[in-house]
């Protein structure tokens, strides 16, 4: 019984170790758009300087944006999802683990009025 609870637990963190493995590959691969963002920055403002491949400058920056403003605002949905998606979760789990606590005491107690009563008895 107590094996159950413990699957139980464990399964709960298994699903949250996941899910956070996932935001934090996400959350990574924005930090990346906006490492990208600046160095397109960088490039366009030495272009510009220079005078030379200023379009092709301004082009790749005005990319790098838009490629990371589509990352944020996958980000914040996601994370927002993820929140919620995780608070369902462990209020789930944990009710079902309430449940299965609260079943192993009954159990408990059934059995301790059984040899209780078969002590009255003899």
């Amino acid at each position: 019984i107590a094996a159950d609870e413990d699957l139980k637990l464990a399964d709960t963190f298994h699903y949250y170790e996941n899910e956070s493995s996932a935001a934090k590959d996400l959350l990574y691969r924005r930090t990346k758009a906006l490492a990208e963002q600046e160095s397109s920055g960088k490039a366009f403002d030495k272009a510009k300087t220079k005078g030379k491949d200023v379009a092709s400058a301004d082009s790749s920056y005005i990319t790098a944006c838009d490629k990371f403003k589509t990352i944020t605002a996958s980000a914040r949905k996601e994370m927002e999802d993820f929140n919620r998606r995780r608070l369902d979760y462990f209020q789930k789990n944990l009710s079902d683990l309430a449940k299965f606590q609260i079943k192993n005491e009954n159990n408990k107690l059934q059995l301790l009025q059984q040899a209780l009563s078969t002590i009255k008895t003899l």
